[in-house]
């Protein structure tokens, strides 16, 4: 006889019937688990928050994007090598500030429309939200893939610890 096909379950004089097809085990969830996916739902909708702002912050070319970053944050420059391996540069935030103000600075000055941001998904990473975006550039005409891992740095404070950026030659 096949335990897993009926059960029955008797809840304050009610008889409730579970036809359970082919499954073993019946899981049925916890208020821990609720609680969990609640919270995950929230740190999601903060984390697009999060993003959100560093768009906008981007489009006007707003040096206030700096402060999005952590101390400890780590910007990676992805792009194929000449000999067709994928190749890591890794620049320490405190080198990533200074470029990325002269690169606002230029783009201000040249008047450069700026960066779409568009196919955004999300997902808990560990204690984090990793947020992955293509982002267009109206004036190069590609687009690059942006991997961004944020932290929490407080209550409801986030801080970018990784930003992954892939050369258009990487897909």
């Amino acid at each position: 006889m096949n335990r897993g096909l009926t059960a029955f379950v008797v809840a304050s004089g009610f008889v409730t019937a579970l036809i359970v097809i082919g499954a073993p085990l019946l899981r049925m969830a916890s208020t821990s688990d609720k609680a969990r996916n609640t919270s995950s739902d929230y740190r999601l909708a903060q984390a697009r928050e999060f993003f959100d702002t560093f768009a906008q912050l981007d489009k006007q070319r707003d040096l206030e994007i700096l402060n999005m970053y952590s101390d400890t944050a780590i910007v990676i420059d992805r792009r194929p090598s000449p000999n067709g391996q994928l190749t890591d540069l890794k620049i320490p935030i405190v080198a990533f500030k200074p470029m990325l103000k002269g690169l606002f600075t230029v783009a201000k000055a040249a008047g450069d429309p700026p960066t779409v941001y568009r196919d955004i998904e999300q997902y808990v990473e560990g204690d984090g939200i990793r947020i992955e975006s293509d982002g267009y550039s109206p004036s190069e005409e590609f687009q690059r893939r942006l991997s961004m891992l944020i932290l929490p740095a407080g209550e409801h404070t986030w801080k970018i610890e990784e930003l992954i950026v892939e050369s258009p030659d990487v897909r």
